[in-house]
């Protein structure tokens, strides 16, 4: 007894046994599916009619096969045998008309046997004309695979024309998920993605197939594989993911397209899979921090990506100082740190936004200075390589933290740290566990509240003249910054006492305020580090 493989079912919009029995031509011989009913969704390739008992050697696969039953024989063997033979060569279907050798019904051999092999047995009750089924259904499965050659070429094109103009491997990916309404996988076939684009996949959804298909399910045709070879090497593997929706010639020809496109934009760049992978963590840590993962999807995908498992880890977040080189500066250091920084406890997780580097660097919470400066250590080491200046580096280090809904609020006290203290005066690195006035007046710089108290008090000293302005800000300064102490502001400005009262009291008058308060002096403070992170005064 033969059992016929589940056949995938047919691509949508491609000939199936289902769409054949809904043709004029077999419609009028009022067909009956006597067997296997659940199997009509399998592709046809082409159509064969076979009326000998021999059947081993006549057919390749996905054919719809015709047959009066004159082959099929008279005894329940040879009736068996025959449906055996049919179903071993991985036919679609058997459509048999009844009529011309058995009249009235189908022996029930041949059902029984056909239920079996699970091949779909249709008797059509009325005569057809077997060569109008051939033409109808070869002109159709002709259409098709014209339809498919055209459409791979507008493919072919589309992933060229991204390649010469310098779309990047996630713009590739991006652009083949969108096409082929599945998700994209890039696998390094050595324990790790290099990335993944779920294209219109839900996220566990896609994760899950991915999954499936890691442990070597196929998933019904729905994973369309292809390596990515540069010069003759295996670099990595492209796989398409499509659950309950198997792809067709064309999409397969496409996934392969998008392999070729992939070995040709990493021709004589050795670097590029660390890089994008590590962009793929970072995609990560946005996500996550965008709000558009939850933890807990976060976690799963972190797990999925490889690299180790550590789901403690330490934010840290660099702003670079000056105009020059910017987000591109900064990418080069986050491929940096992507060495610098695997330890023990795994890959970090790198997100490059503008002109800030986010770093979440895995390890267990442990003593934080020496920590802290092994971080910075690791930092300072990745900027010499691509010659930055760890000058140019605002550095703020937070508290060390235990799963990703943990790491997203961290990150956030972290963030504002280091952009306030891209105005000051640099330091190897900032404390984010401590309270700062720098990081408050950054989270509330464009509040309207704090612009116009801290506006009401600069502009009355931007009104005078450049130098005497100039000579009361940094009496003003050195004022707050002592403290209120009087000795030490005026050693500050190399004043005496008394040239140091009559600029006090000039600047009391100009400001309507008494800097003996200390409350005043606070709220000073408030208005000169707003100035500050808020950019140059005006004037």
């Amino acid at each position: 007894m033969a059992v016929a493989a589940v056949l995938p079912a047919a691509p949508a919009g491609a000939m199936s046994v289902r769409s054949a029995l809904e043709l004029d031509v077999i419609r009028a011989g009022e067909p009956r599916v006597l067997a296997a009913p659940t199997q009509l969704d399998r592709p046809i390739r082409w159509v064969h009619v076979l009326d000998t008992p021999v059947v081993n050697g006549m057919l390749r696969g996905g054919e719809l096969v015709l047959t009066t039953g004159a082959g099929a024989g008279r005894t329940s063997a040879e009736q068996g045998r025959y449906v055996d033979e049919v179903a071993r060569s991985d036919a679609a279907a058997l459509v048999l008309e009844l009529g011309t050798v058995y009249r009235g019904e189908t022996p029930r051999p041949l059902v029984d046997a056909a239920n079996r092999a699970r091949l779909p047995l249709v008797a059509l009750q009325r005569p057809v004309r077997f060569v109008e089924v051939t033409e109808v259904v070869h002109g159709r499965l002709l259409g098709e695979q014209v339809a498919t050659l055209e459409r791979l070429e507008a493919m072919r094109e589309g992933f060229m024309s991204l390649v010469l103009g310098g779309a990047a491997t996630e713009d590739v990916l991006r652009h083949a998920a969108r096409l082929l309404e599945s998700a994209i996988v890039v696998h390094d076939g050595r324990g790790g993605l290099l990335s993944i684009d779920t294209g219109p996949l839900d996220e566990r959804e896609a994760l899950a197939a991915w999954e499936r298909a890691a442990a070597g399910e196929r998933l019904g045709g729905a994973v369309a594989p292809e390596p990515v070879e540069v010069r003759g090497v295996h670099r990595a593997d492209v796989v398409a993911l499509r659950p309950g929706r198997p792809f067709d010639a064309a999409e397969r020809a496409a996934v392969r397209q998008v392999a070729l496109t992939l070995g040709l934009e990493w021709l004589g760049r050795a670097a590029l899979e660390l890089s994008l992978r590590r962009r793929t963590r970072g995609n990560l840590l946005q996500s996550l921090l965008d709000g558009r993962l939850t933890p807990l999807d976060a976690e799963r995908r972190l797990r999925v990506l490889g690299g180790g498992h550590a789901l403690s880890f330490w934010p840290v977040a660099v702003v670079l100082r000056g105009l020059e080189g910017g987000a591109s500066l900064l990418e080069e250091l986050a491929d940096g740190l992507s060495v610098e920084g695997v330890g023990r406890h795994g890959r970090p997780l790198l997100d490059v936004r503008d002109r800030r580097l986010l770093w979440a660097a895995p390890g267990p919470a442990a003593a934080f200075e020496p920590t802290a400066e092994t971080l910075t250590r690791q930092l300072r080491r990745a900027a010499e390589r691509h010659d930055i200046e760890p000058e140019r580096l605002s550095v703020a280090i937070g508290q060390p933290v235990d799963g990703l809904a943990a790491l997203r609020e961290q990150f956030e006290t972290t963030l504002l740290v280091a952009e306030a203290a891209a105005g000051e005066a640099p330091v190897p690195w900032r404390d984010a566990r401590r309270a700062s006035l720098a990081a408050i007046a950054f989270a509330l710089k464009d509040d309207p509240r704090l612009v116009r108290f801290a506006r009401s008090h600069l502009d009355r000293l931007e009104r005078l003249p450049a130098r005497r302005r100039d000579d009361l800000l940094r009496t003003l300064r050195a004022v707050l910054e002592s403290g209120g102490h009087k000795s030490r502001a005026a050693r500050e400005l190399h004043l005496d006492r008394g040239a140091l009262y009559k600029r006090m009291a000039r600047l009391e008058e100009v400001l309507g305020v008494d800097l003996d308060d200390a409350q005043t002096r606070a709220a000073l403070t408030l208005v000169l580090i707003w100035q500050a992170v808020s950019g140059p005064p005006r004037g």
